[in-house]
């Protein structure tokens, strides 16, 4: 259910190249260029929002050796699908660790077992009035885990942190690419917290391998909830540094507390642990600097490949200028940009709205990336 836009569109492509025979249930709209294994899957157009037509859909196909859902947001959404499927073999639900938001805890990285809602019903409505979607989300896998424990329903929840990756729809990393590449005529605005906060990200073609892996693991995961996310957990400031590296520029830094612009992270819980997820599956994320460049290299040609999705609304002209002049190749590279070389950035501490200064010296992508585990 979805498998048309960004993790959906990565994992379609997954199961077709590992042999499995893939239908696709969505509304049939696609964010960028139609997608490459399109002749290769059976496409069902269909609005999942029309609740009478896609049960009717759910009870008359099948039977489904797996099913993977995108869509679901709240209980409702899985009730639905619980009643229809009651033939699938291993049910996917896509999560979020926004289930965090709504379940307080000291314990960081944030493991599975901590996604709790507190006892108190004013804070938990309070938690779920700052984070509807966090919440909704979290009342989904509650919906599913009462079905498991009360007739088995197969499922299997991930739970994904900020997602990085081609054909990006949120265009969050693509924004910060694009503003890397300003330099002086537009410096990147970046928080303390941004300096000094580790975060969990997920590299889309991880989230479809890790997919593939839960399907392969069958009943041993079934009513269980898995973090997936990149072993390394950087703090803003260190992920953009290597953005920055990837291609091939010094990063420019506008140090303030008051930062306009927040793409990432999209959640405030911090960085979540994998270790349930490598110790339950035969999967392994890509590490984080090679998962970088190839996504890197993608937005570099999406640029010319998709000039009107261009993110570029936050940039001053004088900025999207040297830009345009920046890119000149269409045509998405056969293989991932080569690590660069370029000097280190020491940041001058100082007062609110400090700029960097840079000094001489050299540092590769690893430099950025050593201490992040």
């Amino acid at each position: 259910m979805g498998g048309s836009k960004f993790i959906g569109r990565s994992t379609v492509s997954a199961f077709v190249k590992a042999g499995w025979s893939v239908t696709t249930y969505n509304r049939g709209k696609t964010h960028w260029h139609p997608h490459e294994h399109l002749q290769q899957i059976n496409r069902v157009i269909g609005d999942r929002s029309n609740e009478a037509s896609f049960f009717k859909y759910l009870i008359s196909s099948g039977p489904w050796d797996a099913v993977v859902d995108f869509t679901s947001f709240d209980g409702e959404d899985v009730s639905v699908v619980i009643e229809g499927l009651r033939s699938v073999k291993h049910y996917v639900f896509i999560s979020t660790d926004s289930v965090y938001e709504v379940c307080p805890s000291s314990i960081s990285p944030r493991t599975e077992d901590t996604a709790i809602r507190p006892q108190d019903p004013n804070l938990r409505q309070q938690l779920h009035q700052k984070d509807k979607y966090g919440s909704n989300k979290l009342e989904c896998e509650e919906v599913l885990q009462a079905a498991f424990e009360k007739g088995g329903f197969p499922y299997t929840s991930l739970r994904l942190p900020d997602i990085f990756g081609p054909y990006d729809t949120t265009k969050r990393h693509w924004r910060y690419q694009v503003w890397l590449k300003c330099g002086e005529e537009s410096k990147v605005e970046l928080s303390k917290s941004g300096r000094e906060k580790p975060l969990s990200f997920v590299y889309s073609e991880d989230v479809s391998s890790a997919i593939l892996a839960v399907i392969e693991a069958g009943p041993s995961v079934f009513g269980h909830s898995l973090n997936i996310a990149q072993e390394e957990t950087p703090t803003l400031e260190q992920y953009l540094r290597t953005v920055a590296s990837c291609i091939g520029v010094r990063p420019q830094f506008l140090l303030s507390d008051k930062v306009l612009y927040r793409w990432l992270p999209s959640v405030k819980c911090g960085p979540v642990s994998i270790e349930k997820a490598k110790r339950m599956l035969k999967w392994r994320p890509t590490p984080m600097g090679r998962a970088l460049e190839e996504t890197c290299a993608w937005h570099e040609a999406a640029w010319g490949m998709f000039p009107k999705k261009r993110p570029v609304a936050h940039l001053p002209v004088s900025a999207i200028v040297r830009l345009e002049g920046s890119y000149s190749s269409p045509t998405p590279p056969t293989a991932p940009l080569p690590i660069v070389h370029h000097p280190i950035a020491p940041t001058v501490e100082t007062n609110e709205g400090t700029q960097e200064d840079y000094s001489d010296g050299e540092f590769k992508l690893e430099y950025v990336l050593q201490n992040l585990k």
